[in-house]
Formats: C-alpha cells, sequence, structure tokens
C-alpha cells in the first residue's frame, strides 16, 4: 500500500500517514480494523485523535487528494513542528518538480528552501 492510499482516508495527511505505515497500518482496512488506544501507542498520535481516524476509516468515505503545491506545503509545516522541540533549528527542504497552479497558469518549480526554526517560548 502507498502512502497516497491512506490520505485518501478523511483526517490523514501526509505526516500521519507516513507514521500510520511505519507502524505497520498499510491500508484504510486495517485502520479501520485498529483499536484506538494501540493505534495511539504504535503511532504517537493522541487517543482522540486515533478514535477519530479509526470510525472515518470504517466509514469508507474517501477525499481527493491535496495537489502537489499543498502536499508541499504540508511537507514543510510538518518538517517545522518535527523540529520545534529544539530551541533552534536550520531546515532544509530540497522540493524536485512540484506543479501547481498560479493563476490559470500551470508551473513547475525544483528547488531548496532552508529556514532557520526558533521557539519563542
Amino acid at each position: 500500500m502507498r502512502v497516497e492510499d491512506l490520505q485518501k482516508v478523511p483526517g490523514v495527511g501526509l505526516a500521519t500517514a507516513k507514521k500510520l505505515m511505519h507502524a505497520g497500518y498499510g491500508s484504510a482496512e486495517a485502520l479501520a480494523c485498529a483499536k484506538p488506544a494501540e493505534l495511539a501507542r504504535k503511532t504517537g498520535i493522541r487517543p482522540a485523535v486515533a478514535k477519530k481516524l479509526v470510525v472515518s476509516a470504517k466509514s469508507g468515505e474517501t477525499k481527493k487528494l491535496p495537489s502537489a503545491a499543498a502536499e508541499a506545503q504540508e511537507n514543510i509545516l510538518s518538517s517545522i513542528l518535527d523540529k520545534m522541540a529544539d530551541k533552534e533549528s536550520t531546515l532544509s527542504i530540497d522540493f524536485n518538480d512540484i506543479e501547481f497552479e498560479l493563476g490559470e497558469q500551470k508551473v513547475g518549480a525544483t528547488g531548496r528552501v532552508v529556514l532557520t526554526v526558533r521557539t519563542l517560548s
């Protein structure tokens, strides 16, 4: 199963899909059969969120996958949040062949973003 398939479950974004895959939940069906407490323990997802994901997977509803630009944005935000435990971190993100719409034009981009992340409190 691919991460993109898990992302079709409402409430599952890229970061959550990766956590689910890493913990052995490789499909919506596996997620639907999961016990929320065990899911939370194996993935580090909060118990209330784990319960919502199981209910969502059981419903059989699916969502449209995010665009490449939205996925890139989620990757950046997820990486920033992962670094938030440190007082200051440098974060370098590479992206390749991202396509998105800018007005009525389709645009492609490849590059690197370097950020310095500081906690303010």
